[in-house]
């Protein structure tokens, strides 16, 4: 059994050497190789956050990558904020061991972490959301002079994100974070191969908590179903799976 990212695809024929690379451990259950790549992205955020132990770290948007990046955190030796405005997620944060939950819809995200960490800010924001006023809440949450990780998708115009207030005045340094490449100064020694062969390692070795991530797995013939889930009602879904292997359907 083998793992990987199949680019939207019903079939995949892979060659030898990429196989060879992902092979899945006997003793994990398969389901846990849709992983793989979101897994890298994630721990490509925590590498270019180069957290020191004993840190405060926020993380903003608790989607999977979100809750991935919460738990590497904490396995780097932080202390883990972590910010969503949904039931679903702050829960599943909860069940893993995050340590403190922020919900937006009780306050602003930047004064909560705040008062947490009793005025001084986070040591350093990871921005999991792609929303601009999401980034710029992160932005005021920091502590002085120190570091906002943005890993987030951030697309069409930047409404939202004020760079007068504090970007400017408290020195805030914003790293862009994505899968294409690692922080300049890890790149003679780590490749996105190795991103996702250090996450799975972890998964093999029982260090990251999965099953809670995965709130939905439905047949592939049935994908009509979770997709009008997504789009009616996505606040009840976080990591959704489609099982292949009760059949594919006939359209495919």
């Amino acid at each position: 059994i083998v793992y990987g990212a199949w680019g939207h695809r019903t079939i995949r024929i892979a060659t030898r050497a990429y196989a060879r690379e992902r092979v899945l451990p006997a003793h994990i259950d398969p389901i846990f190789g849709i992983f793989s790549q979101i897994g890298a992205i994630a721990l490509n955020g925590i590498l270019d956050s180069a957290i020191r132990l004993g840190e405060t770290v926020a993380v903003f948007g608790l989607g999977v990558v979100g809750q991935l990046v919460a738990q590497l955190a904490k396995l780097s030796g932080a202390e883990v904020i972590a910010v969503d405005l949904l039931p679903l997620r702050l829960e599943t944060a909860r069940r893993v061991g995050i340590d403190h939950l922020i919900n937006v819809s009780e306050g602003a995200a930047a004064e909560q972490i705040k008062t947490l960490t009793k005025g001084k800010g986070a040591d350093i924001c990871i921005e999991c959301t792609g929303s601009a006023a999401a980034l710029n809440e992160a932005i005021r949450a920091c502590a002085y002079s120190s570091k906002v990780v943005a890993l987030g998708f951030y697309q069409g115009d930047a409404r939202g994100l004020y760079l007068g207030e504090e970007f400017h005045h408290n020195r805030i340094n914003v790293v862009g974070s994505q899968i294409s490449g690692v922080s300049p100064e890890l790149k003679y020694r780590w490749d996105r191969l190795r991103l996702i062969h250090t996450f799975m390692q972890l998964v093999a070795r029982g260090k990251l908590q999965l099953q809670p991530l995965i709130s939905h797995v439905t047949p592939a013939a049935d994908a009509g179903e979770i997709f009008k889930l997504l789009d009616e009602r996505p606040a009840e879904v976080l990591q959704a799976v489609l099982d292949f292997r009760r059949g594919i359907p006939t359209s495919a």
